[in-house]
């Protein structure tokens, strides 16, 4: 058996839905759902994913314990969320059949705190996590949670991240993409711009969305890669905003990640793309290559 533990600091206001509808709490549960969520992200063999989390045949490797103390606070919805600068501290216990196992879920955590976050509206910057520390590192994945100084270290680590996991989890050409997916296609914008409040960047990301959103109305097929509901259709969004606290500054960043969407309509998926770029680098975000 191995135990480690991840120490995380909340980034932006947390939404993860408890026993009352109207609060925020720390579920484990829900800390599991999005790691395995990651890892299917990731991992383009998903068979392999019952024997880290288990399913109604087999037990999981892994276990969970959230250790928090967390407050809330009412939102103009009248919502409770956890607030910037909670702290809490996951207690995770591993009883892996093989060593990749242990690889595997630090790589879920590593996505889930560079790309997500966990909660609703994690698309849009809410939920964002940054980890602290983590007791009893796994060495081989070490090298993704250093610490970094500057917008740029952050951006050549997120890099170097995402190949080493590619060689990791080397996906075939003919993979079919029916969820959110992190392949070599994946787009990273950053915007240089900074702030030393979470809600500033977080708004500076925002309102670029909506603006877009505003300026092509009449391109249904391409806003539907943003996400929408309508007519009873829901469409999850293909961009990620997530804001990136550097030695106390804020920064507002974008991904792009293909979903269900792109597998059914590739070109649609292309244009937004081509248009979503453009409009983000006339605004100050700086696009950047991750596979060269």
């Amino acid at each position: 058996m191995i135990q480690q533990k991840i120490h995380f600091q909340v980034e932006t206001p947390l939404y993860c839905r408890g026993f009352h509808p109207k609060c925020s709490e720390w579920r484990a549960a829900s800390m599991k759902g999005v790691l395995r969520y990651w890892y299917r992200a990731i991992q383009p063999d998903l068979t392999k994913e019952k024997e880290i989390f288990g399913n109604t045949e087999k037990r999981s490797s892994i276990r969970l314990h959230m250790d928090a103390r967390s407050s809330t606070a009412t939102s103009k919805q009248h919502r409770k969320s956890i607030q910037p600068r909670e702290r809490f501290t996951l207690n995770l216990l591993l009883h892996p059949e093989d060593d990749k196992i242990q690889r595997d879920v630090f790589v879920s955590l590593w996505l889930m705190t560079t790309i997500g976050g966990l909660g609703a509206r994690c698309r849009r910057g809410f939920g964002t996590l940054s980890i602290q520390k983590i007791e009893n590192q796994y060495p081989e994945t070490a090298f993704l949670f250093k610490q970094v100084n500057s917008i740029e270290d952050w951006e050549k680590q997120v890099q170097a991240g995402l190949r080493q996991c590619w060689r990791w989890y080397q996906q075939k050409k003919e993979t079919v993409v029916t969820h959110p997916m992190v392949h070599p296609t994946l787009k990273m914008y950053i915007c240089k711009y900074r702030s030393k409040k979470w809600d500033i960047a977080l708004s500076k990301g925002a309102k670029v969305l909506q603006e877009f959103r505003k300026t092509y109305e009449e391109k249904e097929e391409v806003l539907k890669m943003i996400g929408n509901a309508k007519n009873g259709e829901r469409n999850p969004s293909a961009t990620w905003l997530r804001v990136v606290r550097i030695n106390n500054y804020f920064y507002p960043v974008y991904f792009v990640i293909p979903n269900e969407l792109y597998e059914l309509s590739r070109s649609v998926y292309e244009e937004f793309v081509r248009l979503w770029g453009e409009w983000l680098k006339k605004r100050n975000f700086e696009v950047s290559e991750v596979n060269e």
